[in-house]
């Protein structure tokens, strides 16, 4: 036998179940090559630490912030891992060192799993590092451009 579902009346606020979110959660709204030379602009590619930071800023903060507003803790991490360490494994081991995107460890597996789980777009922590890996730049932009496109006051 089947037990009855109680009835909840609309305006009851103790229902759990969430609404729909109205800012399209659970999909991209920005394309991984949509975002390139938008508002990110050449700073993506010539200086993504900045990009990488600003990005993280605004999940933290929920209000846009202008590309080098980013500086910080993680653009710095990002700088060291991406150029430093970088250079130093490329002038020890030979050029194949230059392969292994250091700095693409900060983006793939820190900001981008971020965004991410605040806005439920489905995607997993392998898919989030091979795309920082092999597009780096391209999903720099693309977060900086969904932020923007999430963050922007609605008219």
């Amino acid at each position: 036998m089947v037990s009855p579902v109680p009835a909840v009346a609309p305006d009851d606020k103790s229902s759990t179940t969430a609404a729909p979110a109205s800012d399209g959660a659970g999909a991209w709204q920005v394309g991984l090559c949509g975002g390139c030379c938008k508002s990110a602009g050449c700073v993506g590619c010539c200086c993504p630490c900045c990009v990488v930071g600003a990005n993280q800023k605004m999940i933290e903060t929920g209000e846009v912030v202008q590309v080098c507003d980013g500086a910080g803790g993680l653009c710095c991490l990002h700088a060291v891992l991406g150029g430093t360490i970088q250079g130093v494994a490329i002038f020890a081991l030979g050029p194949l060192a230059g392969l292994a995107h250091f700095g693409s460890l900060v983006g793939g597996c820190y900001v981008r799993p971020n965004l991410r789980e605040k806005y439920n777009i489905p995607g997993n922590a392998c898919g989030d590092c091979c795309v920082h890996y092999w597009c780096g730049p391209c999903a720099t932009c693309q977060e900086y451009e969904e932020l923007t496109t999430r963050l922007a006051p609605k008219a």
